[in-house]
């Protein structure tokens, strides 16, 4: 798993409490802060096909990434799906437009059809069972202007983010 650390950013993130900034391991972070590792958050009851679905899109996105950048893409998914922020269902969550591209240029069709690792579908299941590593964040990318967000952390080749 990747090594991160965690301390404030200048700027306030989302409702004026200052924001966390990952950075590179072995960089000195003014007011470090520990990792809070994982944490639990509500379990989510889904059909098999929307569990199959979210392991499809968490190898489509994370595929080559650790376990633990896995399950962060999957939280990801999975807060979008508990916020009245965002469409309420797996499918509607992934299938917006503009937020998957894998969803859209025929990539997710392709694992549909010959499905997810198994450390894809672990992740989908720890998910909907609650297990939560990236708290409320609710996007990631490869690349990301870390002045433009709230916070974010790193994990692997993402950085999770809020505005």
């Amino acid at each position: 798993l990747g090594r991160h650390r965690e301390g404030t950013r200048g700027r306030g993130g989302p409702g004026g409490k200052p924001g966390k900034a990952a950075e590179a391991a072995g960089s000195s972070a003014s007011n470090e802060e520990a990792n809070p590792g994982t944490s639990a958050s509500a379990p989510v009851s889904v059909s098999s096909d929307e569990a199959y679905l979210l392991a499809c899109m968490v190898y489509v996105e994370s595929g080559a990434e650790s376990y633990e950048g896995q399950l962060a893409v999957a939280n990801v998914i999975m807060n979008r799906v508990r916020s009245e922020r965002f469409d309420n269902t797996i499918a509607e969550v992934i299938y917006a437009p503009g937020q998957f591209p894998g969803a859209h240029n025929g990539v997710l069709d392709g694992v549909l059809a010959s499905g997810p690792s198994a450390s894809c579908i672990q992740a989908a299941e720890e998910a909907l069972a609650g297990v939560n590593n990236i708290g409320d964040y609710y996007y990631f990318n490869g690349y990301v202007d870390t002045s433009t967000v709230g916070s974010y952390t790193v994990i692997g080749g993402h950085t999770f983010y809020n505005y």
